[in-house]
């Protein structure tokens, strides 16, 4: 019915906020099912898990989705199921233990691959996804450096600095 929501969220770290929401797009992925809506405070489009909402409320007031809106897009930049505003240009280097495994499989549909001396590998990628990215780099640690960009590289040391001091 392109009606505005307003709806009682609960993020991925547990904190309830409310939003205000123009719901573009449902879809499934990996199991859970997700919206793709206009948060109106940001203006911009995020992607909300539906089992994370904690309560929803039709405003009365009706939307116009834009007509370039395109849910495939939106989700093709994406890292996952979630994305970000500006694009990423990803460039990682896999050591060689890895190189079959991770050619093997589509990570993102961007991905290419440059076969290094020595068996290593070069990946590059262009993604809005920060945050599942961060976490799968984290999770072929440390077999993984990121070559660029610098802010991503700065992300990933700073969640292995507090990895660290968490464990310490």
């Amino acid at each position: 019915h392109r009606e505005v929501i307003q709806a009682q969220y609960q993020t991925f770290t547990g904190r309830t906020s409310s939003y205000d929401l123009h719901p573009y797009h449902l879809l499934a992925y990996h199991g859970n099912w997700y919206v793709l809506a206009l948060n109106v405070a940001k203006g911009q489009v995020a992607t909300f898990a539906l089992s994370r909402f904690r309560s929803i409320t039709a405003s009365g007031e009706t939307f116009i989705r834009p007509a370039d809106f395109n849910a495939e897009a939106h989700v093709r930049q994406a890292f996952g199921i979630t994305g970000g505003e500006k694009i990423l240009k990803v460039r990682l280097l896999f050591e060689s233990k890895l190189a079959v495994y991770i050619t093997e499989r589509q990570w993102h549909p961007t991905q290419r691959f440059r076969m290094l001396r020595g068996g290593r590998l070069e990946m590059r990628l262009e993604t809005t996804g920060r945050k599942e990215l961060i976490r799968w780099i984290l999770s072929w640690m440390p077999d993984v450096k990121v070559l660029a960009p610098g802010i991503l590289r700065d992300r990933i040391q700073e969640k292995l600095r507090d990895a660290m001091r968490a464990h310490a």
